[in-house]
């Protein structure tokens, strides 16, 4: 597969280094098992840039798929995921707020059953059953949403499935 191209950001004053071959031999090797048909990837140290390196296809088997560039923008979806997961669990660590501690706490719509059952860990894992998806609620005002989510329902007990959505 190997790098389509080696650019050096315009912002960084340094010239660009090519990518240590082990680092290439990662990306090859992921790419060739199939982890991922291909990507991109910054160097840097500190706050210094070294470069920027781009490497196999925008999908695999395509024949419409084309080679990755240093430009080619990504949608990146569900990462965002891990990014609120993360700073929840940190804030309850700090407020002394268990995963385990139910939605009702903080949404007080959510303290009737069958809604009562669903915790903070239902929502992390997605294990909370509401049948209600965020999806579907985008045209709505966002005042609304926790009504809407709640008047839903649950789809099954929080805890006994897994439906993989934002809500």
């Amino acid at each position: 597969l190997g790098y389509s191209k080696l650019t050096m950001p315009s912002t960084s004053p340094s010239p660009a280094l090519p990518p240590p071959p082990e680092l290439v031999a990662i990306f090859d090797k992921a790419a060739a098992e199939r982890a991922f048909p291909g990507g991109t990837a910054w160097l840097g140290r500190y706050e210094q840039a070294a470069g920027h390196a781009a490497f196999g296809t925008d999908a695999y088997d395509d024949p419409d798929s084309r080679a990755v560039t240093t430009e080619t923008l990504y949608d990146i979806a569900s990462i965002t995921k891990l990014f609120t997961t993360s700073a929840l669990l940190i804030v309850a660590r700090e407020a002394g707020v268990s995963i385990d501690t139910p939605l009702s706490v903080f949404l007080p719509r959510f303290s009737e059953a069958p809604l009562d059952g669903i915790a903070l860990r239902h929502l992390l894992n997605h294990g909370n059953g509401l049948a209600t998806h965020v999806q579907t609620l985008i045209a709505r005002p966002l005042e609304s949403w926790v009504e809407s989510i709640a008047a839903g329902g649950l789809m099954y007990p929080p805890g006994e499935g897994v439906t993989y959505t934002c809500t």
